[in-house]
């Protein structure tokens, strides 16, 4: 099976020698990786470096292997996947456990079992991240195997957080259910700084990854986005403000010098990521999800069950009408993830039990069909990771899929 990366014959190597060895290195690219949620920290939800799957082969595509976490017939939701050195890390939503499993196979490399549920992991300074409902932001060693405990955990705020950490310059961010943002140095845990963004008298949770660009960071509260400084001191204020008639859906995207975020009634807005100001807004039928971005085109979802495209740059007018829309999917579409020409969107099919990945091209036009559903084990609620030709999802029934191509 060709699970990334390039096959490369010996003979032709020896004959060209060491220049074409080092050719061959050079243009090997990464190895395959999906290291937090979203891909980057700017929550692209794009992975540039995937060259094995594409529109032609895509259709190919069958189940690998299965992990499951629960018995497949209960409601036991997972967290989105990371991928990092050939371990993938799968947080549960409903249980205490924490897992790692090896990313060709499917093997359980470590469980951690803890006090409470887990949010999305995010790779980077040897650890895996993930915080808790109990209360703490935790970062493993990703050289565990059998046993993993954790370097260390250290306190979000006063009431613990489902946020996915973002990982970006060696430092971590991340919402707490207090309504506050956070920053912790990534390799002692050392809290940075903090920053009010839902209002006190509410302190509605601060349940969205924050996204990361450059020297700001850029997170979603209850009355729009707020942009801080990347590095900040507290108190910290932000830079800006930018509202949304409703609050928004999902967490921010940063593409192309905007900031993109849809609201829970289906406007998409697009603000300046230097000043806030609204660029351009359209839109689609509630409720959307998390906005995924490549090549200047941002793919959403509808509540009708169609993928929709925006161009990122506008249209040129305050108000701009889709690129294109879908038919629609008969089933409810969640966040999509972009690879290589393709724009994956996790399904579920009426019942938490049943559920699919539904395969686009980054291209089409209105009306046009998927090119290929692909059956999951469950429901896909979160966005799933495309990396060295495999797509790995995980399911509201407490399953871990892992997608290829045929041997």
């Amino acid at each position: 099976m060709h699970l990334g990366g390039r096959r490369f014959c010996a003979g032709a190597l020896v004959a060209a020698g060491l220049t074409m060895l080092a050719s061959v290195a050079a243009h090997a690219g990464p190895a395959p990786r999906w290291p937090q949620y979203g891909f980057d920290a700017r929550h692209t939800m794009f992975d540039p470096f995937e060259h094995t799957l594409n529109r032609s082969n895509v259709a190919g595509l069958s189940l690998q292997w299965e992990f499951m976490t629960g018995n497949g017939t209960g409601i036991a939701p997972l967290s989105g996947p990371a991928l990092s050195d050939g371990v993938l890390y799968v947080a549960s939503q409903a249980q205490t456990t924490f897992t790692a499993l090896d990313a060709a196979t499917g093997a359980s490399r470590w469980v951690y079992t803890g006090l409470s549920t887990f949010s999305d992991p995010a790779v980077g300074s040897g650890h895996v991240y993930t915080a808790s409902l109990d209360g703490n932001l935790y970062a493993f060693p990703t050289n565990c195997v059998g046993t993993c405990m954790p370097t260390w955990a250290v306190p979000v705020g006063t009431l613990g957080t489902n946020s996915p950490p973002t990982f970006s310059n060696g430092s971590l961010y991340l919402g707490g259910y207090n309504g506050r943002v956070y920053a912790f140095d990534a390799t002692t845990g050392t809290q940075l700084w903090s920053a009010r963004v839902n209002p006190p008298n509410v302190a509605d949770p601060l349940n969205f990854a924050p996204a990361v660009s450059g020297d700001r960071m850029f997170v979603s509260g209850d009355r729009g986005v707020y942009a801080f400084p990347a590095s900040c001191s507290t108190p910290c204020v932000p830079l800006w403000v930018a509202t949304t008639r409703f609050s928004p859906a999902a967490a921010p995207t940063f593409a192309g010098g905007f900031v993109l975020v849809a609201d829970y009634q289906g406007t998409v807005y697009a603000f300046d990521s230097a000043s806030g100001i609204l660029e351009w807004k359209g839109t689609v039928a509630p409720t959307p999800h998390a906005i995924a971005a490549a090549h200047g085109v941002a793919y959403v979802t509808s509540g009708n069950g169609e993928l929709v495209a925006f161009a990122v740059a506008g249209c040129g007018q305050a108000v701009c009408s889709p690129l294109w829309t879908s038919a629609p999917s008969g089933v409810t579409l969640f966040t999509p993830t972009i690879a290589n020409g393709v724009v994956y969107v996790g399904a579920l099919d009426f019942i938490y039990t049943q559920g699919d990945v539904l395969a686009y091209p980054t291209t089409c036009i209105n009306g046009c069909e998927p090119l290929a559903t692909l059956l999951l084990g469950g429901a896909n609620e979160t966005p799933v990771a495309v990396a060295g030709g495999r797509i790995y999802a995980t399911t509201v029934n407490g399953n871990i899929d892992s997608l290829g191509l045929a041997p």
